[in-house]
């Protein structure tokens, strides 16, 4: 069975770039994160991004391919497409996807599948690292109550198809399935299991919602505490398709472990405007923009004095209790700053 280690980070498997961090050197990002489009098609009720306004506006393929030739000679080794909007609002992004794998960077996708058509997904299974689809509901009527629009059967379908074209053109991509775990929800969650391994994808993974400081839904369930469910919801594995419980992630949703966020020189976030990030959760905070790769080229924006002072100011400063919990970050800042803070007598180990 498969390894997705989804639940914890990967950066051990990093050892040149983590070394040179180590040593104090200046580095590149391992990986970014790029917000195709600022608009989106559906009304999620859990949208981490409900605090900022919905735009009409798309990264443009010209300004991403100038810095993907940048990235390849900088290091950068995966882009993965997700963010603010429904990444396939952009008619551009499946060349953007081609134009990435052109560049020998690794690319990824997160979507809502419900503009992944059969031609779409033709264009681009052999480009990509892993194709995401978030469904957050197993039948129809919960799937509405989530998403606010009656789209479940177009997105079951949409997956479908994408396995046939996996399975016909022999693309090494991995399809999955990322499911929030709300009590809206958390019935239909073996009816979401049984059907996706009926389509045949590689695996489902389940795991917590994580409340943004500015929106107002919120959510507590723990799966962990629903053994029965868990059970069953596992024993549906096999040998090509997984059950992934996300248990880090729901017992780390909790008090950080560590004072500072340590991780930003490894990874950023581009937004639809072209805007430069940290990370996810400040999209929209513009004290936290590194610069625009409208404006400059990545490499300026990244050594530059202003983007330098906010990597310094989070990484010694910033009260990370008061950032979005459990972030895609944490684990790898668990990992740094027990790193960067030996316990006594290393040598026994």
């Amino acid at each position: 069975m498969k390894n997705y280690n989804l639940d914890n980070h990967k950066l051990i498997y990093h050892l040149d770039r983590l070394n040179a961090w180590n040593r104090g050197e200046d580095i590149y990002p391992l990986y970014i994160s790029v917000s195709p489009s600022g608009a989106c098609n559906l009304k999620c009720i859990f949208c981490a991004y409900s605090y900022l306004p919905k735009k009409n506006i798309f990264l443009k393929r010209d300004a991403l391919s100038k810095i993907l030739k940048e990235f390849k000679g900088l290091g950068i080794k995966a882009i993965f497409y997700s963010g603010e909007g429904e990444p396939f609002m952009n008619r551009e992004l499946s060349q953007m996807i081609i134009d990435t794998a052109n560049c020998n960077i690794d690319a990824a996708v997160n979507t809502n599948g419900i503009l992944l058509t059969k031609n779409i997904a033709k264009d681009i299974i052999e480009e990509l690292t892993f194709i995401r689809f978030s469904v957050n509901a197993g039948n129809a009527d919960t799937y509405k109550k989530l998403h606010g629009v009656n789209k479940f059967d177009t997105v079951i379908d949409n997956i479908a198809d994408a396995v046939k074209l996996k399975k016909e053109k022999k693309a090494k991509v991995t399809i999955g399935i990322q499911c929030l775990l709300l009590n809206e929800n958390i019935n239909s969650l073996l009816d979401l299991a049984k059907t996706l391994k009926n389509i045949r994808v590689d695996y489902l993974a389940i795991k917590p919602f994580l409340k943004h400081p500015q929106i107002h839904f919120n959510n507590s369930i723990n799966i962990l505490e629903k053994n029965d469910l868990i059970r069953r919801l596992e024993s549906m594995s096999t040998d090509k398709f997984k059950v992934v419980i996300r248990r880090n992630a729901f017992e780390r949703n909790k008090a950080r472990t560590y004072k500072h966020c340590l991780s930003l020189p490894f990874m950023a976030e581009i937004d639809c405007t072209g805007d430069v990030y940290p990370c996810g959760p400040y999209l929209g905070h513009k004290e936290f923009v590194y610069g625009n790769i409208y404006k400059k080229s990545f490499k300026k924006i990244w050594n530059s004095k202003s983007c330098r002072s906010i990597r310094d100011f989070i990484s010694t400063k910033l009260d990370v209790s008061k950032c979005m919990p459990n972030c895609r970050n944490d684990a790898v800042n668990r990992f740094l700053w027990q790193l960067k803070h030996e316990p006594e007598h290393v040598n026994f180990i």
